[in-house]
């Protein structure tokens, strides 16, 4: 076979294999009560400020009073207070909205557990090691991530060994995730 057939081989070897794998699409982070938000509206530094979102998921803006935030996206938030601005004060705003507490947390059998600070993006090993790594008695294959959005909590299941060795995959860990690793029975 000539370089023309094992190129064209290749080719559809390859394309066969990013159909079969699936993409990771993270899931978009929502505000979250007791997240604290750096809200900046340009040219109007007045309006600047940071605030935290109470249990109630509302934040309290100049000129706006309380505002629903929880369960948003920042960029929904953004268009959001651009919009409520623009109705009666500004013209045109351009607001910008970032999440200052980026926590996660680990509980169970690892070395360190407590709440962790993100400093970027972090994946389901690296959370791990920042707590100490396991535990003598932790159940590698039992750990999951309880992830809290619009009020709905979901269970992540983790196979810390397999994805140790490549079969699956070192997903991201999100603002507020709960890492929760069991101790084993035996």
């Amino acid at each position: 076979m000539n370089k023309i057939g094992f190129g064209i081989i290749g080719a559809c070897f390859l394309a066969g294999l990013a159909l079969a794998t699936p993409a990771a699409h993270p899931e978009p982070y929502l505000i979250q009560p007791e997240d604290d938000l750096r809200i900046k509206v340009w040219r109007h530094p007045d309006l600047d400020t940071e605030v935290t979102v109470g249990a109630n998921g509302t934040v309290n803006l100049p000129l706006l009073g309380k505002v629903q935030v929880a369960g948003m996206t920042p960029e929904a938030v953004e268009d959001n207070l651009a919009g409520l601005w623009a109705k009666n004060f500004l013209k045109n705003p351009y607001v910008s909205v970032s999440i200052l507490n980026k926590k996660f947390f680990v509980l169970g059998e690892v070395k360190n557990p407590g709440s962790y600070e993100m400093g970027g993006s972090i994946t389901i090993l690296k959370a791990l090691s920042m707590a100490g790594g396991l535990g003598d008695y932790a159940a590698q294959g039992s750990i999951y991530v309880l992830r809290e959005n619009s009020n709905e909590s979901k269970r992540i299941d983790v196979d810390v060994p397999a994805v140790r060795s490549g079969e699956a995959e070192d997903f991201q860990i999100q603002p507020g995730d709960v890492i929760n690793v069991p101790q084993s029975l035996f």
